[in-house]
């Protein structure tokens, strides 16, 4: 009779499990770019616009790295706390931040090194929340979107470097938007490495979520807090 390796069977059970528990997930996702909250106290005195979440409303979109970056736009400055959280159903919670003095514009928010980080396959959702209100969580303002990490040898290869002018182009034709996103953003916070100002690419992509309304104008400053 033929022996049985049990570890291999467990593990293969443990990512049949895995998928159908993402299935299920996958069926209940939304995609929140606007604020959601009951409101109340000093939340009321938020305007609703304050904080956008940029990725696409309509899919998931998709990473090839494990610590990759995703994007808000905060209209003003923000006068509280913003609380960043990673969670899947495969890790846990990933990753959580706390952000203080936030600035109007771009705001930029990676995974850190220390962090579990994403794993092939692995889809999460994040949150972003603006609390206004410690006590009563359910008033918060709050934004959520989803990210899915697939893997780099499954597609052609591309140009994945940061500091050259077509990243983000060989990234957005192949639908890997979050990296398409901090390929054209690096670009433009990094004059040293590139010849020509990115600005376009970067607002290309904002118009391709139909988020042209949130374009960069005269080269304004951004942020990036890559490690919280």
């Amino acid at each position: 009779m033929p022996l049985v390796n049990t570890g291999e069977v467990g593990a293969k059970e443990k990512r049949r499990t895995y998928r159908r528990q993402q299935q299920e997930e996958e069926k209940t996702i939304t995609v929140d770019r606007k604020p959601g909250g009951v409101r109340g106290g000093d939340c009321d005195l938020i305007p609703t616009e304050i904080i956008s979440l940029i990725v696409p409303a309509d899919h998931i979109a998709t990473t090839v790295s494990d610590q990759p970056t995703i994007f808000l736009h905060i209209s003003q400055d923000l006068a509280y706390p913003l609380e960043v959280i990673f969670y899947s159903s495969q890790s846990g919670t990933i990753f959580t931040s706390r952000l203080e003095n936030l600035s109007q514009g771009f705001v930029g928010v990676q995974i850190p090194e220390d962090s579990p980080g994403l794993k092939i396959g692995e889809l999460a959702k994040f949150t972003a929340t603006i609390v206004c209100n410690e006590k009563q969580r359910s008033q918060n303002l709050w934004v959520q979107g989803w990210i899915e990490r697939i893997e780099l040898t499954s597609i052609p290869r591309l140009n994945q470097d940061p500091g050259t002018l077509d990243c983000n182009i060989d990234y957005a034709r192949l639908g890997i938007w979050y990296d398409a996103l901090y390929c054209a953003y690096s670009q433009l916070n990094n004059q040293e490495n590139v010849s020509v100002f990115r600005e376009d690419d970067f607002n290309s992509l904002l118009e391709q979520i139909n988020l042209a309304d949130l374009q960069i104008e005269d080269s304004e400053s951004q942020n990036v807090v890559e490690n919280p």
